[in-house]
């Protein structure tokens, strides 16, 4: 397993464990750092996915900066162009 699929399944069992009991705070810094890292990897759909679930939750609960942040990134992701 290298350090990039350990850091996705981390992250996942992350997300997981936090939206159980409803720690909305942490499943959102978890989703937020999930989407940067397959950002980070030219994994475009799947890091607009996971930014759009992180900002949905984000605005659910009231985290207006993180709601920012996520839009900011889904408006970069449009325009973006793969690594050569």
């Amino acid at each position: 397993m290298t350090d990039y699929e350990g850091a996705c399944a981390t992250l996942r069992e992350s997300i997981e464990f936090a939206h159980a009991p409803n720690y909305s705070w942490d499943e959102v810094d978890a989703r937020f750092l999930l989407a940067k890292l397959l950002q980070q990897r030219d994994h475009v759909e799947d890091a607009k996915a996971e930014f759009e679930r992180c900002r949905q939750l984000a605005q659910s609960v009231g985290l207006r900066l993180m709601d920012d942040d996520c839009r900011a990134a889904l408006a970069e992701l449009e325009h973006h162009e793969p690594k050569a």
